[in-house]
């Protein structure tokens, strides 16, 4: 699993990631912070995908089932109050659709265990918005026309 820290950004991180049928990739973006969820929300649509936003892994479920296959990528935060946190969501995300990329989003990388073997990427907190097209590139290069 990528984990998208404090290293180098490498150059070729794109932006505006189409899906294999032409359209833009639809990237669901789960966070119970509403500040965070807009600003990452933003800049995700600014590398040209679709966003759609939940505010807890409850909503995200709702979501992901809605959907279906229609979703090409999935960020979520670790640390969300409810039922299941983002590590739980991502698990449950995966025995339903392995095939959906999903990322990790969190300031506290240290507290993450071998539960996250079921995600494409970890993205620590803070992170600038080349980190993020890194992290964007990273997990929607199946869905990326070649």
């Amino acid at each position: 699993m990528p984990h998208i820290g404090l290293g180098p950004i490498p150059a070729t991180a794109s932006a505006g990631l189409p899906a294999t049928d032409g359209r833009k990739a639809r990237v669901l973006v789960v966070d119970d912070e509403p500040a965070l969820l807009n600003v990452l929300a933003l800049l995700i649509r600014r590398s040209g995908c679709e966003v759609l936003t939940a505010r807890d892994a409850a909503e995200a479920w709702t979501c992901v089932e809605r959907e279906g296959e229609g979703l090409d990528g999935m960020f979520t935060d670790v640390f969300m109050p409810g039922e299941i946190d983002g590590v739980a969501l991502a698990a449950k995300v995966h025995n339903a659709r392995p095939s959906l990329p999903v990322v990790l989003v969190t300031g506290w990388p240290e507290k993450l265990d071998s539960n996250t073997r079921k995600v494409h990427a970890v993205l620590d907190k803070p992170f600038n918005a080349q980190r993020l097209a890194t992290a964007l590139a990273t997990v929607l290069k199946p869905a990326v026309k070649p």
